[in-house]
């Protein structure tokens, strides 16, 4: 009996991982407040990609597949978020869209445009959805000062 080796992911498939890993963790820590549910979140995604790899580079957009993913996967952790109140917060008064760019932007501190590459998504989407965001946290908690992050 031949022992297979075990398949070698597609190089595009590790590039992805590189370029992405990284501020992936930095969400799923800032979303969980725990690195092993972070890393676990991460890897749980990443391994759902390689098994839709082909599928995935077949979609529309591959980012926003893959940020699909990955929210999905961070949800399996929400259990995690029981230290993190203000991301609690988010998660229970918003959508989990507008929930996202809040983390992203004050907890994981990108910009804009660093927001929409990751989630592949167009900027003006994501600008709208901080937008309404921030404007529905003001509205349900009015004593916030600057940053609905800071006062969740």
């Amino acid at each position: 009996m031949a022992i297979t080796p075990p398949r070698r992911p597609p190089l595009e498939f590790e590039a992805f991982c590189q370029l992405h890993q990284r501020p992936y963790l930095l969400y799923a820590q800032a979303r969980s407040g725990s690195e092993g549910c972070a890393r676990s979140t991460v890897e749980r995604a990443l391994d759902e990609l390689s098994l839709r790899w082909r599928t995935a580079l077949q979609s529309p957009c591959l980012p926003a597949r893959a940020w699909e993913l990955l929210s999905e996967a961070a949800a399996v952790h929400d259990p995690c978020r029981q230290e993190r109140r203000w991301c609690t917060t988010a998660y229970d008064l918003l959508p989990d869209e507008q929930a996202d760019v809040i983390v992203l932007r004050h907890g994981v501190n990108l910009n804009v445009g660093q927001m929409a590459t990751l989630m592949g998504a167009d900027p003006s989407a994501v600008r709208i959805r901080l937008r309404a965001a921030e404007a529905a946290l003001r509205r349900r908690r009015p004593k916030m000062r600057t940053s609905p992050f800071l006062s969740l």
